[in-house]
């Protein structure tokens, strides 16, 4: 559907993304630290989405997806701050929005 990479603009794509549905609900397990070494750790976690289309939306009215959540974190002076997030998913149902909707 689309993507985005870095942190510079994040909040106006998701905010642009989100636009492209009615309502949405996230739920998500909790984070799981697979591994830590020294001050880098490797996180992972799951994530489960429904999208519900805009009234009139010629698509199915609902579009869910499962998606695993895989990342780096390393630790700061600041504490432990996420470097890295990477989103696949895993399984769909019903339709996405069209290309250029999102």
């Amino acid at each position: 559907m689309s993507g985005h990479e870095g942190i510079e603009g994040m909040a106006g794509y998701h905010r642009d993304a989100l636009s492209a549905y009615a309502r949405t609900q996230h739920l998500n397990s909790p984070s799981v630290v697979d591994e830590v070494d020294g001050e880098q750790a490797r996180v992972r976690a799951n994530i489960a989405v429904t999208h519900v289309h805009h009234p009139g939306t010629p698509a199915d009215p609902i579009f869910a997806a499962g998606t695993l959540v895989t990342g780096r974190a390393r630790r700061t002076q600041a504490g432990w701050r996420l470097a890295e997030l990477a989103f696949r998913v895993l399984w769909t149902t019903g339709s996405p929005p069209h290309r250029g909707e999102v």
